[in-house]
């Protein structure tokens, strides 16, 4: 029995280790890692990003103070003022929201009491 141990012992020792397969899947784990890792750091770049396609721009006040000022021409108030409305309007309707019409007024069902 002791004979037969010592066979296996020494059949291990000469027996070369296979280092084919470990390695293989250790690139492969260490390439997934690497690709995870850019994968977060695209994603939280994207979250971080400012949204500079919409922009505060300019209010209708501030049109219409720039105009009071002197700084604007009555048809350079007028042109903004358009261009102002109507993107004010496409970004409604690609919300879905439909723009209301004319100046804001308060309705004759207008009850101040509902209030407090």
């Amino acid at each position: 029995m002791l004979n037969l141990m010592n066979e296996h012992i020494d059949m291990l020792a000469q027996a070369e280790p296979s280092v084919g397969p470990p390695l293989f899947w250790s690139l492969v784990l260490i390439v997934v890692l690497v690709v995870l890792v850019g994968a977060v750091a695209m994603y939280r770049r994207w979250m971080n990003a400012d949204d500079t396609s919409g922009g505060d721009g300019f209010t209708l006040s501030d049109l219409r103070r720039l105009h009071k000022a002197g700084q604007m021409t009555d048809e350079e108030f007028e042109k903004a003022k358009k261009i102002l409305i109507g993107s004010v309007k496409a970004a409604a309707e690609k919300m879905g929201e439909k723009p209301r019409e004319g100046p804001r007024t308060i309705g004759p069902d207008f009850d101040e009491d509902h209030l407090a």
